[in-house]
């Protein structure tokens, strides 16, 4: 479900079918678990490349259901950790990758999005998963 918020005085190009999709939820939920946790939680610059590129793919085929949760859910952490052990030779954390899937799950279809300069933005997915990101950090590393 999306709401629109229009923050121009005239609209002139009405939002399209699929919302464009938001590494913006990434940055609001990495400066929530930064600011909470105290310590640097900011993602490397491969977790935002595979935010966007699994954002781009949900929002571009506008994938829903089974298809939309697996990417979402179980893809972006799988890609993120293959492209961190084929660009920093990083070892895949098994534990980490199960928490990633659990807590994904859980909040997948928590909120609403908001079109703020054409952007989906989700806050309250973007709090929750802040939190549960930088209690996994301080967990798994």
């Amino acid at each position: 479900m999306v709401s629109e918020i229009s923050l121009f005085a005239a609209d002139d190009n009405p939002p399209s079918k699929y919302p464009k999709p938001a590494p913006a939820n990434e940055l609001i939920s990495d400066t929530i678990s930064s600011l909470f946790y105290q310590t640097n939680n900011f993602g490397n610059w491969e977790d935002y490349a595979v935010a966007f590129v699994i954002g781009g793919l949900i929002n571009g085929t506008g994938a829903t259901g089974i298809l939309k949760s697996g990417l979402e859910t179980v893809a972006r952490p799988l890609f993120s950790q293959i492209s961190k052990m084929g660009t920093r030779g990083a070892e895949f954390n098994r534990q980490r990758f199960v928490y990633d899937i659990v807590t994904r799950s859980l909040t997948m279809e928590m909120g609403m999005n908001t079109l703020i300069f054409g952007l989906a933005i989700n806050l309250s997915k973007s709090l929750s998963r802040g939190l549960l990101s930088g209690l996994g950090k301080i967990i798994y590393g």
